[in-house]
């Protein structure tokens, strides 16, 4: 299952909230519904598919940096070493 299963989870959530046919979701989202239902099925679809399915539901994905990053960028410590990548 794909990393963005979840992201596509709350998408679809949110959509049936407001109503939504899967079908109004993919004219929303300027998608065909049979490329929405191959990846509901597959739980994964494309960075820039899942970034129009979740502007037609009011949502915006975003990448941030992981906590220790954060911490040290928030604290004016990350020039003092080398961010070790997992």
């Amino acid at each position: 299952m794909s990393q963005f299963a979840g992201i596509l989870r709350t998408i679809f959530a949110e959509s049936a909230r407001r109503g939504w046919t899967d079908a109004e979701l993919a004219r929303r989202a300027n998608i065909t519904p049979e490329a929405l239902s191959r990846l509901s099925k597959q739980g994964g679809a494309r960075f820039a598919t899942l970034e129009r399915l979740a502007s037609a539901v009011g949502f915006m994905v975003k990448l941030v940096p992981d906590d220790d990053y954060l911490e040290r960028l928030t604290s004016g410590s990350l020039l003092d070493g080398e961010r070790q990548e997992p």
